[in-house]
């Protein structure tokens, strides 16, 4: 009879295995490296991955919120993958401050296309607001928001402003305001 670990939540599950478990018990070792072999890890999948999942659902489900063009959340977080945003996607892959409306213009492009290859409807709009929202999730709440390349995102565009924009016609755009 094994002794359960002490900080296991279900001592009743461990007390009457017999031989040597190879998977981690809950507690102080579980998503750790394995003790015998270092390399391998009990999570199947990084910290990285993780906040790139969170970051993609979060966009999306936020994008996807427009009366304009409703999509599933796998189909947003596909389209950010597929326009180079994910779990590899790194702080020193954002544009440097001297260049984010530049980068920012590429990636709407990427994104407005990706969505168009699926038959959405996607405005620069909705196309800004899940990246910014990606950004955002992933960057400014993931830890980095002090980071020179993470100062200089675009905030998301609201409704409200994105309105007050158009009509009072700011810079004489009114009308790709409203794409």
């Amino acid at each position: 009879i094994r002794r359960p670990p002490r900080s296991t939540l279900f001592p009743y599950t461990t007390l009457f295995r017999s031989g040597e478990d190879p998977r981690p018990q809950a507690g102080h070792d579980a998503g750790t490296p394995h003790r015998e072999d270092p390399t391998r890890l009990a999570m199947p999948y990084t910290i990285e991955d993780h906040k790139h999942i969170l970051a993609a659902w979060g966009a999306a489900t936020g994008a996807r919120a427009s009366k304009l063009c409703r999509f599933p959340v796998s189909v947003g977080r596909q389209i950010l993958e597929e326009s180079g945003f994910t779990a590899r996607f790194k702080v020193s892959d954002l544009p440097l401050p001297a260049e984010p409306d530049q980068r920012h213009a590429k990636w709407r492009c990427t994104v407005f296309a990706k969505a168009a290859q699926r038959n959405l409807k996607f405005t620069h709009g909705i196309a800004a607001k899940l990246i910014n929202g990606y950004l955002k999730d992933r960057f400014v709440c993931g830890g980095d928001h002090d980071h020179k390349r993470v100062r200089c995102l675009h905030p998301p565009i609201d409704a409200l402003l994105l309105a007050a924009l158009v009509k009072g016609n700011f810079g004489g755009h009114a009308r790709a305001w409203r794409e």
